[in-house]
């Protein structure tokens, strides 16, 4: 499992990757990029904006998504969107933290 990379920002290429070794029966803290999308469409009713960029997730390491993407258009209704209303299968986190709201 990566654990970090580092990246030359000026030439954008790799200089150093460090590797976890995990157990695949054990679970992890992962943090997993947040991405919002259809936040754009002119039929969108509300624009939603990210509170936060990234969530930790407990799950086996064979289960941690590499990132979340929340479709704005299912929260249509909504003013905000906490992680508990995500679906994201075989993982333990904080279910109140808020990932987007309208302004």
């Amino acid at each position: 499992m990566i654990q970090e990379i580092q990246i030359d920002y000026l030439n954008r290429n790799i200089k150093h990757i460090d590797f976890l070794c995990v157990n695949t029966m054990q679970n992890v803290l992962s943090k997993v990029p947040v991405r919002l999308f259809n936040n754009d469409k002119p039929t969108s009713k509300n624009k939603f904006y990210l509170h936060t960029k990234y969530v930790i997730i407990k799950s086996l390491p064979q289960d941690v998504p590499v990132n979340i993407m929340v479709d704005v258009e299912v929260f249509t209704d909504k003013k905000r969107v906490l992680l508990k209303d995500l679906n994201i299968q075989n993982s333990h986190m904080d279910s109140d933290v808020l990932i987007c709201s309208t302004k």
